[in-house]
């Protein structure tokens, strides 16, 4: 079973650097790896990435060159570069747990420990998921009081696991806690771990099972306040581009992954596409050339992680993601083929 795998690796170690991504499932998947690590009596650090961004991996490892192993969250880093590192520090322990690969490198350094559940052919659930199965396997029904964490980052990816749900039900289902702080995940989803200071919520996520009043006191909600509202004026500023019978497009200002799952919502029999002007330099700023781009879909047999992998490939710049859920980069001369190739596909 892989999450015994899994577990039984992290107890091998001695330490490690936990390196996860500042959406709700990474942020759910390292608070659900610091308890465990805790539990286990292992010392670590977290490093929270920019999902925005693309994070050069060697200069994580040169930063926090002091451990022996690296826990990788929710952070499709590419294959090439995993499989370099680990060659090039055969002296430490490469740990990738994610879900976003479509297949497993034919050759693997022994020092790389490749736990991808959607390129091992299990049925794809979110990382906070499979941190969740891991603390389960080691610590059984005790850890069932984390279901809460794990289905916030379930929700977030848009990925609810049965098992997870079962034990949330069976923990939480209309209880209260103490200081009768009701915990709701999408409450928490869409106003703490959605919008809060992603460093701040890794830090004191467990307190959210151990002292949620403790929790809620830590958390910055001028800040949430501010994000949400700009959140909604973005949406109520959204440009309708395209639509069409199966397909809609907007151009937004900025925080498009959030905006794709939130208007989704309301177009459930749409593919629904979402871009924003993106720059690598200051002339790009000026003179705006890509796209950066978020894609949804509810329909059945469609995969547009797949299809957005299979477009950039041809028109670059980079793109991929889950079925439901992707996303990537795109010559903004380019938005006009991407409605055509989708229109072609659906």
């Amino acid at each position: 079973m892989i999450y015994k795998k899994i577990a039984n690796t992290i107890k091998k170690i001695d330490n490690a650097l936990v390196v996860t991504d500042n959406d709700p499932d990474g942020i759910s998947a390292a608070i659900l790896m610091k308890v465990i690590l805790n539990r286990l009596g292992k010392e670590y650090g977290i490093v929270v990435r920019d999902h925005r961004k693309l994070d050069n991996l060697r200069d994580i490892i040169k930063n926090h060159s002091s451990y022996s192993s690296y826990i990788f969250l929710d952070s499709p880093f590419p294959d090439k570069d995993l499989i370099e590192m680990a060659t090039n520090y055969k002296d430490r322990v490469f740990i990738y747990i994610d879900h976003h690969k479509r297949a497993i490198p034919e050759e693997l350094p022994e020092n790389l420990k490749y736990y991808d559940i959607r390129a091992l052919g299990m049925e794809i659930g979110s990382t906070a998921g499979i941190a969740y199965k891991v603390g389960k396997n080691l610590f059984k029904n005790d850890f069932k009081r984390y279901s809460i964490i794990a289905m916030i980052g379930a929700i977030g990816d848009w990925m609810v696991d049965e098992d997870i749900l079962e034990d949330f039900n069976s923990e939480y289902k209309n209880r209260f806690v103490q200081n009768k702080i009701f915990l709701y995940p999408t409450f928490i989803l869409f106003n703490t771990f959605l919008f809060g200071n992603s460093k701040e919520l890794v830090e004191n996520g467990e307190l959210l099972i151990d002292n949620p009043y403790a929790f809620f006191s830590s958390i910055d909600y001028d800040f949430i306040s501010k994000r949400i509202k700009s959140f909604y004026k973005k949406i109520a500023n959204l440009e309708k581009i395209y639509e069409s019978e199966k397909l809609l497009v907007f151009k937004s200002k900025g925080t498009i992954s959030i905006i794709a799952s939130f208007i989704h919502v309301l177009y459930p029999s749409k593919i629904l596409i979402i871009v924003s002007n993106t720059a690598d330099n200051f002339l790009e700023k000026i003179f705006p050339r890509k796209y950066k781009v978020s894609v949804r879909c509810s329909l059945e047999k469609m995969d547009v992680g797949k299809l957005m992998s299979e477009f950039t490939s041809r028109y670059g710049i980079y793109g991929g993601g889950h079925p439901a859920a992707a996303g990537g980069k795109i010559w903004i001369k380019d938005l006009g083929k991407l409605i055509e190739f989708l229109e072609s596909r659906i």
